[in-house]
């Protein structure tokens, strides 16, 4: 039978161990990298999107190379940031801050019709 002593030592153990394991837990969050501020889902997403809005002539193909060109400028500064860019950063890169708006304005319109010239009088160079 375990004495007094040894209960309570074992009782202090066991609350040291799970304070410790909730802290580990709390680094291991903290050193999570930050979200994309465009994820792949959507980059691709995107990109149909454009591919449909062109073969359906609703951009022209110096329009919808333009649109693509900003793609482009985004994978490439992602490249350079070491693979994640954050919201924040789209702030000091011009083609991520309008290719982040350009998502935006793809999922919150639902008339490509209407896409189609919101981007062109927006985003094409």
């Amino acid at each position: 039978m375990e004495s007094k002593l040894e209960a309570r030592a074992k009782a202090e153990k066991d609350e040291l161990k799970q304070e410790m394991e909730r802290h580990v837990a709390e680094i291991r969050e903290q050193l999570q990298p930050p979200p994309d501020a465009i994820s792949e889902g959507q980059l691709s997403s995107l990109q149909a999107r454009l591919q449909a809005l062109h073969a359906a002539q609703l951009l022209s193909d110096d329009e919808l190379y333009g649109l693509e060109d900003l793609a482009a400028d985004y994978l490439e500064f992602r490249c350079s940031a070491g693979g994640v860019v954050t919201v924040a950063m789209t702030h000091v890169n011009e083609a991520a801050g309008k290719l982040l708006k350009l998502v935006a304005l793809s999922e919150g319109t639902v008339a490509d019709a209407m896409f189609a010239r919101q981007a062109r009088r927006k985003y094409v160079v």
